[in-house]
């Protein structure tokens, strides 16, 4: 397979200083212009994923889910450490 592949890229993570933007693009395809995710909370979830944007957006949509769950308007690194925990076998 590898002798058949023309071109070869490997995808790095997000720098700390893209992370916000994607976060903001991201919500953005879905209609929500609102900051929500506090700057701890974004800072945790670098560390915790290095900037891999899977892992930013699997971590992302639990710690979304556990403010949702607590009626806040934004995330914090609080609800960045539960979903940490959730996803963790």
């Amino acid at each position: 397979l590898a002798q058949r592949l023309v071109v070869r890229h490997h995808l790095g993570g997000l720098s700390r200083e893209e992370l916000p933007d994607y976060l903001a693009h991201r919500l953005r395809l879905v209609g929500c212009e609102l900051p929500l995710f506090e700057p701890e909370a974004i800072e945790a979830l670098y560390q915790a994923t290095h900037g891999m944007p899977r892992p930013v957006g699997r971590l992302a949509h639990y710690a979304l889910t556990c403010a949702a769950q607590q009626q806040v308007r934004q995330v914090s690194a609080e609800h960045l450490q539960t979903a940490l925990e959730e996803l963790r076998p």
